[in-house]
């Protein structure tokens, strides 16, 4: 991101923790590598926002991103659910 949008690097983390800390962005899973290096994998926390003024109105609809595990035991449920 850094080289793409010529954004210093600092910037860049910057920002990237800002958003884990308000919850845009989550931890998907830490992968360690053989030589001890530790990286962390980020997804939005929201699939899709739309913001909309209506008569001095603001009206915010968000769908939430799912994490797999999540979406697995919530169709599961469903499944166990309409039997």
């Amino acid at each position: 991101m850094s080289r793409e949008n010529d954004i210093p690097l600092s910037t860049c983390y910057r920002r990237v923790h800002e958003l884990l800390a308000s919850q845009i962005l989550v931890v998907e899973r830490i992968i360690v590598t053989s030589d001890g290096k530790k990286y962390e994998m980020l997804r939005s926390a929201y699939r899709a926002v739309a913001v909309s003024f209506e008569n001095g109105v603001i009206k915010v609809d968000v769908t939430v991103n799912e994490d797999v595990a999540d979406k697995l035991r919530r169709m599961w449920l469903e499944m166990k659910v309409s039997r």
